[in-house]
């Protein structure tokens, strides 16, 4: 753009003014992952000179610098069940703006099973599985590496048919 300065005496003063587009920072859309995994980030932004990513949380950026990286959640992170991941794109001279977008990752907690405590029955007959529990999941699947058979899979109190049952049972 430019502008024309007219003084007393007919003198004409032209400046060329130009405007620096602001920064625009995208983290990308939220996301959800297992407690276990690690958060893939393809961030991008425009008009700028440097970016950084930030957590909320207790993980760590492989390269907090970089638009595409990856970011490890913390034990903090997994218990909270979500961290919120911030991208900032910074302008630079003469400016000197910024803009930020921020991203939730939700967290999946890891499923916890518990076959319950060891038990001893006689070889012939039924037997139940007592005090076993699950949280965390979605599905469950009992195994044995005996010749057994499990009956009413998805109850955690399971009768097995014992045949000779002298392995350990898996859950």
């Amino acid at each position: 753009m430019a502008v024309e300065v007219v003084l007393e005496k007919q003198q004409v003063i032209k400046k060329n003014i130009s405007f620096a587009p602001n920064p625009t920072a995208d983290a990308g859309s939220d996301q959800t992952i297992c407690a276990l995994e690690i958060v893939a980030l393809n961030g991008n932004a425009t008009n700028h000179v440097s970016s950084r990513w930030t957590s909320s949380g207790d993980g760590t950026f492989v390269n907090a610098n970089n638009l595409l990286t990856s970011y490890t959640p913390g034990p903090a992170d997994r218990i909270a069940g979500s961290v919120n991941l911030t991208l900032r794109a910074n302008s630079g001279a003469p400016c000197n703006t910024f803009d930020e977008d921020v991203m939730t990752v939700f967290i999946n907690p890891i499923p916890v099973v518990n076959a319950g405590p060891d038990q001893t029955s006689c070889e012939s007959g039924e037997f139940e599985i007592e005090l076993a529990s699950a949280s965390n999941y979605s599905s469950l699947q009992w195994t044995s590496t005996g010749s057994g058979s499990f009956g009413n899979a998805p109850c955690f109190k399971q009768a097995i048919s014992q045949h000779r049952q002298t392995s350990p049972m898996v859950l």
